[in-house]
């Protein structure tokens, strides 16, 4: 097919050199033009094409659609082989380096953070017991979208240069005057976890200048240097300061956040008196716990503290604010917007795998194979909108989902008709499909691309045939016009 369309094409080369030399197309160059065009959509590279277009199996890429967008977002860029390994491999990463809030790179981070945030608060729970303290000890690693925003702030510009993204509280209940309590905490939290505890302020010796006390604040280095900040102070002022106010529309935001320059950010201006009334209230907290006393000790104080939160609820708007949208470097835009088209695809992909399926089982073909092409195309759809919507990662876990049942029905298939590579390339396609979910479910970007590597391959392989033959046609046709 190829020498009776090389003819044609030859024919077209000279026709439009001549037009060229005469400044006109005749009919007959035309015919000839349109001759070899046909050539090419009739010849090999054309039959190759739609043979592997309009093959029994459905060649499903829905499922690369997903890490295919975390790689153009570069979220990929210096994984480490382990979780443990986020920090060291990321705290040189500035917000510009980021996808946005919602990288997985941040979301692993995340979760190296917290893991060695709870063995953090087991170390200062032991000194708190050893110490004969009434404490409640708990610990907290900084969200993705908070550490992503604190990037954006200014000031902190690399990862490595954020201080509080693991914390740790001890919060006391005092019954000795003087925070004896407290400095002994502090005492055999240096005891149990050694020299890396560091004093960083003392705000019960010197308070801040817009009145914060009654707190010691200690950084303790983890590995690879990642910063955990721990704070000893009452259990009365972390239940001032972090409990919820709820607004008229349903809002939720703790006292401190709704004050000063955090007031204003979340859109709350307080009238003056009550901004006014905050750091004195706090002040005679952190008084009664220096006598020995808890705030339910001190009725007078109680009713007072209950009685400015309920003002101060009052006072709140309807809706809070909403944080501006994160500015996003130029590379990260682009990056979302190839999100959106690999989403695209993935919902047109999606939809005919499904119409496949549906074809499938309305010719009164093989049940299981067209209930497999429908479901797996039906969550493809599901997939590509997630992604439209920039939701990444349940676009790429439900991509995996889709390779799970693409390889189901390979397996069922090979089975059936005694095809034990075809079984064999499903088993690679589900467990690819897995290891793809999986990845997503534990923030690991390290499954996630491994996973799409497999089930790339085995779509590579099961189509390896196809693809050879195309493209030897595409390169006999590139060919026969030189």
């Amino acid at each position: 097919m190829v020498q009776a369309a090389s003819p044609n094409r030859s024919q077209a080369v000279d026709s439009t050199r001549r037009s060229s030399s005469q400044d006109r197309v005749s009919d007959n160059d035309v015919k000839d033009i349109r001759a070899a065009a046909e050539g090419v959509t009739n010849g090999e590279l054309g039959e190759e094409a739609a043979r592997l277009a309009g093959q029994d199996d459905f060649v499903n890429l829905n499922p690369l659609a997903g890490p295919a967008a975390m790689a153009g977002r570069r979220e990929f860029n210096g994984i480490p082989l382990t979780q443990d390994g986020a920090y060291k491999a990321y705290k040189g990463l500035s917000a510009d380096d980021l996808a946005g809030p919602d990288d997985i790179r941040l979301r692993q981070l995340n979760r190296a953070v917290a893991k060695e945030n709870v063995a953090v608060v087991r170390k200062l729970s032991d000194a708190a017991e050893a110490s004969g303290v009434d404490a409640k000890v708990y610990g907290r690693a900084k969200t993705p979208f908070s550490t992503f925003g604190k990037l954006r702030e200014g000031g902190t510009p690399h990862i490595g240069d954020i201080k509080d993204l693991s914390g740790a509280r001890i919060d006391i209940d005092p019954s000795q005057p003087g925070y004896k309590e407290f400095y002994r905490a502090q005492e055999a939290a240096q005891e149990t976890v050694g020299d890396g505890l560091k004093l960083k302020q003392d705000y019960i010796a010197k308070p801040n200048k817009w009145g914060y006390t009654g707190r010691i604040h200690s950084t303790v280095k983890g590995a690879d240097g990642l910063t955990h900040e721990v704070q000893v102070g009452s259990r009365d002022l972390s239940r001032f300061i972090d409990d919820k106010l709820t607004t008229a529309g349903g809002d939720k935001i703790s006292l401190h956040d709704a004050t000063g320059y955090k007031g204003k950010i979340h859109g709350v201006e307080l009238p003056p008196h009550l901004e006014k009334e905050y750091a004195p209230l706090m002040k005679r907290i952190t008084d009664a716990n220096a006598a020995g006393k808890n705030v339910s000790d001190v009725p007078e104080l109680q009713r007072d503290i209950q009685n400015y939160r309920r003002v101060v609820e009052e006072a709140l708007p309807p809706k809070l604010k909403q944080p501006p949208a994160p500015k996003l470097s130029t590379a990260a835009r682009a990056g979302n917007v190839a999100t959106k088209g690999f989403g695209v695809l993935g919902v047109v992909g999606g939809g005919l795998q499904a119409a496949n399926g549906v074809s499938t089982l309305a010719n009164g073909g093989d049940k299981v194979e067209g209930v497999a092409d429908v479901g797996a195309g039906t969550v493809g759809v599901v997939s590509g909108a997630a992604m439209v919507g920039g939701r990444l990662a349940l676009g790429t876990s439900t991509g995996g989902a889709v390779a799970i049942i693409d390889g189901a029905k390979d397996i069922y298939t090979g089975i059936r008709d005694g095809d034990a590579e075809k079984a064999v390339v499903g088993g690679v396609k589900s467990g690819a499909g897995a290891a793809m979910m999986a990845g997503v479910a534990t923030a690991n970007p390290v499954l996630i691309a491994g996973g799409a590597i497999a089930y790339g391959g085995a779509v590579i392989y099961e189509n390896r045939e196809a693809i050879a033959n195309g493209a030897k046609a595409a390169y006999n046709w590139v060919k026969s016009w030189f």
